[in-house]
């Protein structure tokens, strides 16, 4: 039995890829960079609950990178420098950000935030993503 249980465990843990989200075009050298992985459409609209999560602090504005380790699946990323470091995305009046923001995927519109068909890809191997903040 015991050789079983080792033999299942290490199937499952193979069977992990890597995504290293690359978040470029900081423009504060202040705060932290927030990065939440979603594997659902209700949690990639809602913001809340993500999959899987990361988070850096800024020092300056170079880059920053984060390797996180998950089941092979369909994903949505989202990103957010929480400059203040109240660990909210601050908004304005009319949901539009006072901070960075970025998403995975293809977004056709600057108006509204993307759907979770927009910004999802689906993650076989090891994958680089990379994701620009865009500042109000």
């Amino acid at each position: 039995m015991f050789l079983f249980v080792f033999l299942f465990t290490n199937f499952i843990h193979a069977q992990k890829v890597t995504v290293t989200v690359v978040v470029e075009d900081i423009t504060f050298e202040s705060g932290s960079v927030n990065i939440g992985i979603f594997d659902t459409d209700s949690t990639f609209q809602s913001k809340q609950e993500p999959y899987a999560e990361a988070s850096a602090s800024v020092s300056d504005t170079s880059n920053i990178k984060a390797i996180i380790e998950l089941p092979p699946g369909i994903y949505a990323i989202a990103v957010y420098h929480d400059e203040n470091e109240d660990n909210q995305l601050n908004k304005k009046k009319m949901g539009i950000p006072e901070e960075g923001v970025g998403f995975s995927g293809t977004i056709k519109s600057k108006i509204r935030p993307p759907k979770f068909k927009e910004a999802s890809f689906h993650l076989k191997n090891d994958t680089t993503i990379y994701i620009a903040l865009r500042y109000p």
